[in-house]
């Protein structure tokens, strides 16, 4: 009864959150089944899909957890060609996708940015105006980001990893171009200038406490993005943060909490769009369902070229994203029909 009134609780506060996430196996069955019930009540239960493509691999960025890292030498780098975007765009509709999510390695070069900048334009511009388009391509100027939203990109994502200074820190190396009061503004911008703005947490990073989790979720809360992005950290031995693999948790029990979190931004925010990431696919190839039944309405197999697929190792040789192709991805299409040609754009947005 008391983790019922945790539940049904407004506004949800930091120790109510600590709770949920401390919740018992038949606790978490109660607290999914209530984010569940309330995202079918509130935003229906179709799922709405984003084509994945991951354009480039190439990145200005040093982060110590992530594969792409500038100064990984273990993985081959690749930027898709601009005359190759026209049929990947063309499938987006022919198959139904409808929406189109671009992700990069972070650069802010005038190069990547023109280029980035041609890419929206001409899938706008060539009788494809009805793809939906959302990029995330890391930190830029407010300029930057006003340029790619009037070519035509209406929806951005900027994953904050985490809120904790101390743990963005031990995630990045502590200089200049990792800055997480910096990634904050980035944030802001987006909402003012007027994307549909989704940003995101890792559970499971080394030193991370329900505290830490509960205090981030709070903040994007107060934040009023429009998209929750849940992702789970993975171990990979090409980065300075595999050294700490002893300080972490089981793959299982860093999934859980990302798909705890799942069901607590329902609970906090019940009109947002929810996410999982690949990093949840990557641990358990039932996890995009898993998170579904977490209250998530959103997924994002990959129509990425097999090749360049194979070139974007964020995690390791183990938990690669090959296999995120729609066919590939198990789901409970009677329970949660897919909204194939729908944009599935975030009811948070229109509330504003």
């Amino acid at each position: 009864m008391i983790f019922r009134n945790i539940l049904e609780k407004k506004p949800l506060e930091i120790n109510d959150i600590v709770e949920l996430l401390s919740s018992t196996e038949e606790e978490m069955d109660l607290l999914f089944e209530y984010a569940r019930e309330l995202r079918d009540q509130t935003v229906g239960n179709k799922i709405y899909l984003r084509a994945t493509l991951y354009l480039s691999n190439i990145c200005s960025k040093n982060c110590l957890f992530c594969g792409l890292r500038k100064e990984n030498n273990a993985i081959e780098r690749f930027s898709i060609e601009e005359n190759e975007i026209e049929s990947i765009a063309q499938k987006v509709i022919t198959e139904k996708y409808q929406s189109l999510y671009i992700e990069t390695g972070e650069r802010q070069d005038s190069k990547f940015i023109d280029k980035i900048d041609r890419i929206v334009k001409s899938i706008k511009d060539e009788s494809l105006t009805d793809i939906g388009i959302t990029l995330a391509c890391g930190e830029q100027k407010p300029e930057t980001y006003s340029k790619w939203f009037k070519s035509g990109a209406h929806r951005y994502i900027l994953n904050l990893e985490t809120t904790n200074d101390f743990l963005y820190q031990h995630i990045t190396p502590n200089d200049f171009d990792h800055n997480l009061d910096y990634r904050k503004r980035c944030l802001k911008s987006l909402l003012k200038i007027g994307y549909q703005v989704g940003s995101g947490i890792m559970t499971g990073i080394p030193y991370q406490t329900h505290e830490d989790i509960a205090t981030d979720l709070k903040y994007l809360a107060d934040s009023n993005i429009h998209k929750f992005i849940a992702g789970a950290y993975i171990e990979n031995s090409s980065t300075p943060l595999y050294e700490e693999n002893k300080y972490l948790l089981t793959q299982q029990e860093r999934m859980l909490l990302s798909l705890k979190c799942i069901a607590i931004m329902r609970i906090m925010m019940p009109d947002i769009a929810i996410i999982p990431s690949s990093s949840i696919l990557a641990m358990d190839k039932l996890g995009w369902q898993k998170a579904i039944n977490a209250g998530a309405n959103i997924i994002l197999p990959n129509i990425t070229p097999a090749l360049e697929t194979s070139k974007y190792d964020i995690y390791n040789s183990d938990n690669q994203v090959q296999s995120m192709s729609l066919e590939n991805i198990s789901l409970d299409q009677k329970r949660n029909p897919i909204a194939f040609g729908e944009w599935g754009d975030s009811l948070r947005y229109f509330a504003k």
